[in-house]
């Protein structure tokens, strides 16, 4: 790469920063500097002669996050591909540095270093590499992108874990999948509400693990699918009722227009709402006028 560049633009373009960058419209010179030399030029600036200026090195990271998304946008795959050979070999903390830094523009890059990129990071022990490979499977979705995510799920069964595979596996894939590790708290209330929309339209013996795990949920597929909950089906809520649960059925109640079996529900299982007397005219009180 040393004899594909001109390090003298590299140093005009250092001193040129170090020398104006209080001034105003300093920036949008440098990034015009830089929008004239190539990107191996780019990428030899950034990994070798901005690695001991932080300050510089910032400079450069925003111009090409920008450049990279921004219209006439441009691609950064020699970079992102030096990058990603840097990342294997280096410790814990420049991982971190070097990931954020990826992070940020890699959706922009070809697929095949979109795809190196995402098998290096979910390869990871890491929640956080885990989740940022997740965030780019969407752009190499195939049947071994699909695996390696199932595999990670089962490996590590979180919410990370399983963020991809709720928008892009069929419906009764996922709904095997998360019935395997589904509870009360797990995945989260936001997740839960997500998969669900995806498998409401299931047969019922899809869903039939959420009446033994999780009432709230079960109770929410029952609405989504405007099914009213049978009595038996009450008697059979696993106790102590808490009060999602409690605020869940009579919503459900509500779907049958039945006033007295709703009534008589909110009766059974909400305490009785005891209200203070309404004192009328209090601030005419107070300041001692009388109605008439």
């Amino acid at each position: 790469m040393n004899q594909e560049i001109d390090r003298s633009k590299f140093d005009y373009i250092e001193q040129y920063y170090f020398d104006h960058y209080k001034s105003k419209g300093s920036e949008l010179t440098v990034y015009a500097l830089l929008n004239c030399i190539s990107e191996k030029e780019i990428t030899a600036l950034y990994v070798d002669s901005s690695k001991d200026n932080p300050t510089f090195k910032n400079i450069l990271e925003k111009y090409i996050v920008q450049r990279s998304t921004y219209e006439p946008p441009k691609a950064f795959n020699y970079l992102a591909r030096k990058l990603l050979d840097i990342y294997v070999e280096v410790n814990f903390r420049k991982k971190i540095a070097i990931r954020t830094f990826l992070c940020q523009f890699i959706r922009t890059t070809s697929p095949d270093i979109i795809k190196d990129y995402f098998d290096i990071l979910s390869a990871s022990d890491l929640t956080i590499d885990r989740y940022m490979a997740s965030k780019v499977a969407d752009l190499i979705w195939c049947d071994d992108v699909k695996a390696l995510l199932i595999t990670n799920y089962h490996r590590q069964p979180d919410e990370y874990s399983l963020a991809p595979l709720i928008e892009s596996l069929e419906p009764e894939l996922l709904c095997s999948l998360v019935e395997e590790y589904w509870s009360d708290t797990f995945p989260s209330p936001k997740q839960k509400k997500t998969i669900l929309k995806r498998i409401i339209h299931l047969d019922d013996s899809y869903l039939s693990f959420l009446k033994e795990r999780d009432t709230g949920s079960y109770l929410e597929s029952l609405t989504m699918r405007e099914i009213v909950i049978t009595d038996d089906d009450i008697s059979t809520i696993r106790q102590p009722i808490t009060e999602e649960v409690k605020n869940l059925l009579i919503g459900n109640l509500g779907l049958t227009g039945n006033w007295e079996k709703v009534v008589k529900y909110m009766e059974l299982i909400q305490p009785p709402l005891i209200a203070p007397p309404v004192q009328r005219n209090l601030l005419f009180t107070t300041i001692g006028y009388k109605e008439p």
